[in-house]
């Protein structure tokens, strides 16, 4: 099976009261558009991926990286959009993965 999209999640440390946050990007491999967004969780993420793309586990590629910054994290996620369905379908339109 042909990987066909990259995602990547990125965690933060967590903050004073316990709480972590995870942003993730997804990258087309074939076209190298990429798109990001806040999310719950890093599982959460793939399984966005895979419901609103229609990917399955086998065909992208999951990284994570733990214990981000704090500081570094909310510079690299400003802006983003929340991991609402109607922003995905946004968000994931920019990346486009054909079956």
């Amino acid at each position: 099976m042909k990987i066909k999209a990259i995602l990547n999640t990125f965690t933060s440390k967590p903050d004073l009261y316990g709480n972590t946050y995870t942003y993730a990007q997804a990258t087309n491999t074939r076209t190298g558009e990429s798109c990001s967004w806040i999310t719950h969780s890093a599982g959460n993420a793939s399984a966005e991926l895979k419901k609103t793309l229609g990917l399955d586990f086998g065909e992208f590629t999951h990284n994570e990286v733990l214990k981000v910054p704090i500081r570094d994290f909310n510079r690299d996620s400003k802006g983003l959009p929340f991991d609402h369905e109607k922003e995905l379908a946004k968000v994931f339109n920019k990346i486009k993965v054909e079956k």
